[in-house]
């Protein structure tokens, strides 16, 4: 039987660490992180201080290409589109 010694002075064996997990499901691959990108759901901040729905259609230079949910598609700087 193999301990494995912990800092704390404390050693578990294999099978006792085994018995502690016997539950537990496996890990899973944490979500892939969500960017502004092509295809993204976002959110428009307008002048007149509301946001509208769209989505990204392309990025270039500091600005988002946007189709906006009521067909209307605009060039608009990346601090005016968060993901919804």
């Amino acid at each position: 039987m193999t301990l494995l010694d912990r800092p704390t002075g404390v050693k578990l064996s294999a099978s006792v660490l085994g018995d502690l997990f016997a539950d537990c499901d496996a890990p899973t691959a944490a979500p892939a992180p969500r960017a502004l990108a092509a295809g993204a759901a976002v959110l428009v901040a307008w002048s007149d201080g509301d946001r509208y729905r769209g989505t990204v259609q392309s990025m270039s230079e500091g600005q988002v290409h946007v189709a906006l949910s009521d067909g209307a598609a605009h060039w608009i700087p990346t601090g005016f589109v968060t993901l919804a």
